[in-house]
């Protein structure tokens, strides 16, 4: 909190402590979304603050936050990256709320809607492995055919609510053996 009141642009300093917030160890996704909300308004045109809130409303289930938050954070994307993103991270970042957006719309029965976004991911990673091409052009048929639902769409949503994001600091802590608070 002090380092982000000093520094208020400086967006790592929010979502470093809105990721903490919402771990399992402390627990307050509420917080989380204000230490967000503050880094939004102090920071309009930064596409991971956005990115930030699609996690959190990810994590927490919140389906209409996580789709204002994709379209916001695509809007803006790649504007206000943070410093130290390598252009491939940036990349993979895109790719985290394209494949989020699309299953989003995926549950709303916006078929269209889906199908343009996994084209995205396809089109920013055409070379990213052929087991992962595959699954995604499957998924694609899978949309496109009507074997994939909104039913189906909603359990993938289900897995990713109780999914935990690894953080930079866990694996830095990692690396040197211990752990950082």
């Amino acid at each position: 909190r002090f380092a982000s009141s000093l520094d208020p642009h400086n967006i790592t300093y929010h979502l470093n402590a809105a990721y903490w917030l919402m771990s399992p160890d402390i627990g307050r996704p509420d917080e989380a979304r204000k230490v967000l909300y503050e880094a939004r308004d102090r920071n309009p045109e930064s596409y991971p603050v956005y990115l930030g809130l699609c996690q959190l409303a990810t994590k927490t289930g919140d389906k209409s936050l996580a789709m204002r938050s994709c379209d916001a954070a695509l809007a803006l994307w790649p504007k206000g990256r943070l410093d130290d993103d390598t252009e491939l991270q940036t990349k993979l970042n895109k790719r985290e709320l394209l494949s989020k957006r699309s299953l989003l719309r995926e549950m709303a029965n916006d078929k269209a809607g889906a199908i343009a976004d996994l084209k995205g991911v396809l089109e920013e990673f055409p070379d990213n492995g052929a087991n992962d091409v595959a699954a995604i052009t499957n998924r694609l048929a899978g949309i496109e055919s009507g074997l994939e639902t909104p039913a189906t769409a909603e359990e993938r949503w289900k897995v990713l609510t109780k999914e935990e994001y690894h953080h930079v600091c866990e694996e830095a802590a990692a690396e040197e053996g211990g752990t950082h608070l």
